[in-house]
């Protein structure tokens, strides 16, 4: 069962280990894309949505924000690890 809001928000409730396993692929994919090397159009797109998706101050389900909150970390200590978010 997904555990949203304010639950999740405090960890009150042990997560589904399904809803840690999503959270983290959606971040392993974030970073492939944000480190991809290939040069077409389409990776240029999806690095650029990789960049968005980190500095973006969205809290719903799948966002960097919710990733981070599952996750048990810093998003500002996260985002600190990558980069190509400086600047």
């Amino acid at each position: 069962m997904f555990i949203a809001g304010e639950a999740l928000n405090q960890r009150k409730y042990a997560l589904d280990p399904w809803v840690t396993r999503l959270a983290l692929a959606v971040l392993e994919q974030a970073i492939r894309d944000l480190r991809s090397v290939d040069g077409s159009e389409r990776a240029r797109q999806w690095k650029l949505d990789a960049i968005r998706w980190f500095r973006s101050a969205d809290e719903s389900a799948g966002s960097f924000l919710w990733v981070c909150q599952v996750l048990d970390r810093d998003p500002e200590k996260a985002r600190a690890t990558l980069p190509r978010l400086r600047g």
